[in-house]
């Protein structure tokens, strides 16, 4: 979903919103304005934005993403020696990247 968000960051953007609020848990949507969809399926229907659900954790692979396609890697040595979970993140956001036509 992080992905979505990133690549669709226009659409996610509170001050040129066309509601014109963030709207959270504490101020929801009057309907599910935002559908998030992944390989065709809905992955997010709802009325809070997901932006600001997003995980820390989720944000930092996207930051780590683009040193990725840098061939810069978080740990000495090579795609080897890397932790398993960050192969697998990096795996997944060139996936969505694929799927949206983006490199």
């Amino acid at each position: 979903m992080a992905v979505n968000v990133q690549l669709n960051a226009k659409d996610f953007d509170c001050q040129h919103c066309q509601w014109g609020r963030h709207c959270d848990e504490s101020n929801p949507h009057t309907h599910d304005a935002w559908v998030i969809k992944l390989y065709k399926a809905v992955i997010y229907e709802g009325r809070v934005c997901p932006k600001g659900t997003m995980e820390p954790f989720a944000l930092q692979m996207l930051d780590d993403f683009t040193h990725y396609q840098n061939s810069i890697l978080p740990f000495g040595g090579g795609r080897y020696d890397q932790p398993n979970i960050f192969m697998q993140a990096m795996s997944i956001i060139q996936q969505v990247y694929n799927e949206h036509g983006q490199t």
